[in-house]
C-alpha cells in the first residue's frame, strides 16, 4: 500500500464495520468510540476474516465502556493501514 486515496465517514460506526466484514469498504478508522459503537461490528469483521485492533498494534479492549480507537480492515492491508495511521 503506497498511499491512501480516500478517506469518508458516511455512516455510524456499527454500519462501516458491517461494510468492512461484508467487503463493501477495505477499511475503517475511528477515534473515541465506546463499547457499544464497536463489539458487535469488530466481531462480525473478524468472523469475515477481517482484522480489529487500537493504536500501536493494541488489542480492543472489551472490558473498557470509555471511548477507543478502532481499526478495522479486511485483513489484506492491515498491517500496511496500521502503519500509515500511527505515523501521524
Amino acid at each position: 500500500m503506497n498511499k491512501m486515496l480516500n478517506v469518508e465517514k458516511l455512516f455510524s460506526t456499527v454500519i462501516s464495520l458491517c461494510y468492512v466484514a461484508a467487503g463493501k469498504i477495505e477499511s475503517h478508522f475511528e477515534l473515541y468510540c465506546f463499547l457499544w459503537d464497536i463489539a458487535v461490528g469488530s466481531l462480525l469483521v473478524e468472523e469475515a476474516g477481517g482484522k480489529c485492533s487500537s493504536l500501536n498494534k493494541e488489542m480492543i479492549d472489551y472490558s473498557k465502556i470509555d471511548k477507543q480507537i478502532i481499526i478495522a480492515t479486511n485483513g489484506q492491508i492491515h498491517n500496511g493501514f496500521e502503519e500509515i495511521i500511527n505515523l501521524n
